[in-house]
């Protein structure tokens, strides 16, 4: 299994040769999802509703009980999707690949650099995408703009370490993870390294991460964003 998304108490899973599963009402449920690709990412606008992508090109959509594997025109890899209700669906993959849903099909452009591949999509509540990958990449597309522009941060490292996963509260409070401890945070004007606890996590390679405010005392005002990964990452 490769990734995990869920929306209004369903969870679903997808994985391995276009393995796919829902949690609901207490039990798992297998798809059956048509893909026979490796799905490698999913996100879900509504507990019945959810998009998968990964190898090859492959775009599986969910809905209602039924699967419908769609043609984004590709056949590289697509490693990150990002689905809203009501707001908009968007794919990131290799190549600095990002694909947009309009109502005639995938938009596609080039977001960055073609020898770095997309990992992961987020947005922010005022409508700014930032997109994560390899080679240290970051790019943002600010609310009310169609323009992507490329991030500078403060990782010294040569090439830039390799980032997989995105995700924040606002657009002034956005966090990136990835390879070897990276953990870069934006404050609305700069993105900047985060200090990393060790000795376990300080080189850990994270993978995903979410917000899980849930585990802060509702009293303190604080809040918790969790990254996992190999190497010790939590």
């Amino acid at each position: 299994l490769f990734s995990v998304g869920g929306s209004g108490g369903a969870v679903y899973v997808v994985g391995a040769g276009g393995t796919a599963f829902r949690w609901q009402d207490g039990a798992w449920e297998d798809l059956d999802c048509p893909a026979t690709k490796d799905l490698l990412s999913v996100s879900c606008p509504s507990p019945d509703e959810c998009w998968a992508v990964g190898r090859g090109g492959t775009v599986a959509h969910y809905l209602d009980g039924a699967w419908e594997l769609q043609d984004a025109g590709v056949t590289w890899d697509m490693f990150g999707v990002l689905s809203e209700e009501n707001v908009g669906t968007w794919i990131v993959g290799a190549f600095g690949s990002l694909f947009e849903l309009s109502e005639s099909g995938w938009d596609s452009s080039q977001i960055a650099g073609s020898v770095s591949s997309m990992k992961d999509i987020y947005r922010a509540p005022d409508g700014t995408l930032v997109a994560v990958g390899t080679r240290g990449t970051v790019v943002m597309r600010k609310s009310g703009s169609t323009r992507w522009e490329q991030q500078l941060t403060n990782d010294t490292w040569e090439p830039g370490r390799d980032l997989y996963a995105v995700t924040g509260r606002s657009s002034t409070d956005m966090w990136a993870f990835g390879d070897s401890g990276s953990i870069l945070h934006f404050d609305g004007t700069r993105w900047e390294l985060a200090t990393v606890a060790g000795p376990s996590t300080v080189l850990a390679d994270f993978r995903g991460t979410c917000i899980a405010d849930w585990l802060s005392d509702p009293g303190s005002g604080a809040g918790f964003i969790v990254a996992g990964g190999t190497g010790g990452g939590h």
